[in-house]
């Protein structure tokens, strides 16, 4: 999707996620990156914006799936970014496009929670996050690691995360 956005230059540099650091913790550090996006956000999200929240919805998924390449973090380098790091790299793994999901749903003031995920064990370590939203009376999954959006892996074990 080509639109006139600007990509903000990142401040900082990305937060270093520990063995010992629980869900709780990586959450909280994506939390905390989504709201150190909020800034960046509303410029991109003011520019996506749709007639409906379903199709800015879309153009959100659309837009980061086009500028953020999926790359795995190595398990003894995991990160948390934030939007404009993410966007400047041009990469990113579940975490990172989710924040950046996040931050853009926040500002447009669509509900967003992020889903952790185990998809080998119940009650397993969380391998994956991606967000749902609120949109058309439900919260819609949107994976953007997944090709499609409102799509999701079937998993065993999930929580939800309100930032």
């Amino acid at each position: 999707m080509s639109l006139p956005v600007r990509i903000p230059a990142p401040k900082g540099t990305s937060q270093l996620i520990t063995d010992s650091q629980t869900v709780d913790d990586l959450t909280g550090l994506m939390c905390t990156a989504v709201d150190e996006s909020l800034e960046d956000a509303a410029q991109i999200a003011a520019a996506l914006n749709g007639p409906t929240r379903a199709a800015t919805l879309l153009r959100f998924f659309h837009f980061l799936r086009g500028r953020v390449r999926y790359q795995r973090e190595p398990a003894e380098l995991q990160t948390v970014a934030t939007l404009a790091r993410t966007l400047s790299e041009g990469r990113g793994d579940c975490k990172h496009l989710s924040t950046c999901f996040a931050s853009l749903c926040k500002v447009a003031g669509i509900p967003v929670k992020f889903k952790t995920v185990s998809y080998k064990y119940p009650r397993r370590k969380h391998t994956h996050v991606y967000c749902v939203a609120f949109v058309g009376g439900r919260w819609a999954p949107f994976d953007l690691c997944l090709p499609k959006p409102a799509t999701e892996k079937r998993h065993l074990h999930a929580n939800l995360i309100t930032c």
